[in-house]
């Protein structure tokens, strides 16, 4: 996301689907430069459309990503993707996605470590009539994502929302599901702002607590309110990252961290930041 701002939201609307495939190819590969230069151990992309429609897009981006040395982890497609919709076709076209970020991880020469995926959501206006099934639609998903063949070391790992998912957001929730045969395969990604939102600074220390050996990726960002994830460069908002570094440290946290928001030099400044914290 540190070039987003610059690669697509300053030269967009772009005109042709061609021309929005080109800019975030540019984004891939500046990205990758971006990573490389500054010594990052990884970068994680959001593989969105148009990079993953058909044969052709796919081909270009793993050339983009295998012209470079440094590893990259994958954040699945989430603009407009909800595995647990009350419409079929959505559903079928969100599990569809993740099907994709799976097989082109396959084939990539240096896999991804992780790939962070969405539980899915639901508005509350739907929840008197289809909340009862989202269980059962992310059990469906689950039990399909699961069965695709991926690289031995790639783990796919579902991501913490904000309480406006309405679905995988408290720790009871997602403690439970955790301990259901299907996700045994299943690991997670632990994003502060969304961990703040819900359970606030409490939650940190109960979910590595309960669920510490499947976080396998955490996703550092700020926030200053509860009511959005507006992605605050890190130490600008109002979490207490130094109470999320205890918890690291008190429980063996080892794992990718990545930086999650806009801007080449907050990123630098974040992880100094982090670097500190981590000691």
């Amino acid at each position: 996301m540190a070039l987003e701002e610059d690669v697509l939201f300053k030269p967009g609307p772009f005109p042709t689907e061609r021309a929005l495939l080109d800019a975030m190819l540019d984004w891939v590969r500046k990205s990758l430069e971006f990573g490389e230069e500054n010594a990052f151990d990884f970068v994680e992309l959001i593989i969105e459309s148009p990079l993953i429609d058909g044969d052709g897009s796919l081909a270009e981006l793993r050339a983009a990503i295998d012209s470079f040395k440094i590893p990259v982890n994958f954040h699945a497609p989430f603009i407009d993707n909800n595995i647990i919709d009350f419409d079929y076709q959505i559903r079928e076209g969100s599990i569809r996605e993740y099907e994709i970020a799976i097989d082109l991880a396959r084939s990539l020469k240096r896999p991804p470590s992780t790939i962070t995926i969405h539980p899915g959501r639901m508005q509350p206006f739907l929840l008197p009539i289809w909340g009862a099934l989202r269980g059962t639609y992310f059990e469906q998903a689950m039990r399909r994502l699961g069965a695709r063949e991926r690289p031995a070391t790639t783990s796919l790992c579902v991501e913490q929302l904000p309480a406006t998912s309405n679905f995988f957001n408290k720790i009871d929730d997602i403690v439970a599901f955790a301990a259901k045969d299907y996700f045994k395969q299943f690991r997670l990604t632990l994003d502060t702002s969304h961990m703040w939102m819900c359970e606030d600074m409490a939650g940190f220390d109960r979910y590595f607590k309960e669920l510490g050996p499947s976080i396998v990726n955490m996703h550092f960002v700020d926030n200053k309110t509860k009511a959005n994830d507006p992605h605050v460069p890190v130490g600008k908002g109002v979490i207490d990252f130094a109470e999320v570094a205890r918890c690291m440290k008190a429980y063996n946290y080892d794992r990718d961290v990545t930086i999650e928001h806009g801007g080449p030099a907050d990123v630098l400044q974040a992880r100094d930041f982090i670097r500190n914290l981590l000691g």
